[in-house]
């Protein structure tokens, strides 16, 4: 089931939260080279971004897909994705992208390029200079089954079976580091999703498209700040504003939004749905759930309480459309309206 989709559109400079557990200092996305939409985000050899995906052991199977770009006139060590058993830091798998495109994997500190079976041209220079390519890795951890296999641009390219354990039997975190950029991020685990969606492996190359609000949507009952129409107040990319924004203080209230459409020839994986959030009140607790309303009916998330006098992000996944489980269509985001509700 899906853990993470990260586009990178939604913010300039990328702070600790629920997008990104642990940050490496304060990393600004770029706006050039990107493979999609209009932001990216470069590092260098010595940050990171962090997810924590939960230690637990439906996690001891997680793949992560990710486009990379390395740049020909950079002489440093050039991206790594590290399968982490805890969220301290601990290394149970990493993969590592070299200074000329070849990849390494190791177990700790034990390479495992050796003792792997190399397809397609193996893993020696293996990704492209000044361009994207897409890497996905697949972790399965076991003291004595494990298994890896690494892609890329969709062809294997590398599988190992043995050991891939050092600590936990299981992914806990998954960090990003590396002199280079990144966009189009996924994380799935092994664990099949209710529905027609399993995303329970590979999911290929993906592309991950940021839609913001870009009408009025059919509930309309939250107030504004800023514009007097609800969508232009959060619309914002990158975002967020704290200038302008909607707000309500009726339990029951919900505000919809019409929204951008997608290219009808996508093939719809999956959605994740952002909101940025805050409850104005010190001492009111306040909770929120998203809505998506298909078909004239609305359908609505998991509940969550709002940090106090302080902004972050609500979000909820959707492997399949919450309507009828069936696999999302391009012609359902592109007739979708999405929102909040005010639960208490």
């Amino acid at each position: 089931m899906l853990l993470h989709l990260e586009s990178f559109e939604h913010i300039a400079t990328m702070a600790a939260g629920p997008k990104w557990d642990a940050i490496s200092g304060a990393i600004a996305t770029v706006t050039s080279p990107v493979r999609t939409g209009s932001r990216a985000y470069r590092m260098n050899a010595v940050q990171y971004i962090r997810k924590h995906i939960g230690a637990i052991v439906q996690n001891a199977t997680v793949i992560v897909g990710a486009a990379i770009y390395r740049a020909s006139n950079n002489d440093q060590f050039t991206g790594v994705i590290i399968f982490q058993p805890n969220t301290g830091g601990t290394t149970n798998i990493n993969v590592s992208v070299e200074r000329f495109g070849d990849i390494t994997v190791s177990k700790g500190t034990t390479l495992l390029n050796a003792s792997g079976t190399s397809q397609n041209g193996g893993l020696g220079r293996a990704l492209p200079m000044d361009k994207y390519a897409y890497i996905e890795v697949k972790v399965y951890c076991h003291a004595t089954t494990g298994t890896i296999e690494v892609r890329v641009n969709g062809q294997v390219r590398w599988t190992y079976t043995g050991n891939t354990v050092t600590t936990n039997a299981y992914t806990a975190a998954v960090q990003f580091g590396g002199a280079c950029t990144w966009d189009d991020i996924y994380i799935v685990n092994g664990q099949a999703a209710a529905g027609a969606m399993p995303n329970n492996d590979f999911l290929g190359p993906l592309l991950v498209s940021a839609i913001v609000p870009t009408g009025v949507g059919a509930e309309d009952a939250w107030l504004n700040v800023g514009s007097a129409s609800g969508w232009q107040n959060v619309d914002e990319l990158p975002g967020p504003s704290t200038t302008d924004y909607t707000y309500s203080e009726t339990v029951g209230a919900i505000e919809t939004y019409a929204l951008g459409d997608i290219d009808t020839s996508y093939e719809v994986m999956g959605v994740a749905f952002y909101a940025w959030t805050a409850a104005s009140e010190a001492v009111t607790a306040r909770t929120i759930q998203s809505v998506f309303r298909l078909g004239g009916v609305n359908y609505v998330g998991a509940s969550a309480a709002l940090a106090a006098a302080s902004y972050s992000y609500y979000r909820q996944l959707y492997d399949s459309r919450p309507s009828d489980n069936q696999q999302w269509t391009p012609t359902d985001i592109n007739a979708v309206e999405a929102g909040l509700k005010l639960v208490s």
